[in-house]
């Protein structure tokens, strides 16, 4: 899920605090501007921590997503 209130809330930050650039922030897994959804009870915990487990290691960059996915 894309994180727009994370982003509306940094660069309202960003602005209060004299530090807005023009230059584009970056939302990405590492800076909360995307996730996944985890509000479902039926999403067994193996499941879940697999999902954390891939979203760590795009963070930390072991595991790489191809440019071009359709």
């Amino acid at each position: 899920m894309k994180r727009v209130d994370n982003a509306v809330f940094g660069t309202i930050t960003s602005f209060q605090h004299k530090q807005f650039t023009n230059t584009p922030p970056i939302f990405d897994l590492a800076h909360d501007g995307v996730d996944y959804a985890k509000v479902s009870a039926d999403v067994p915990a193996d499941a879940r921590a697999t999902a954390d487990n891939f979203k760590d290691q795009i963070i930390n960059g072991t595991l790489t997503l191809p440019a071009n996915i359709s």
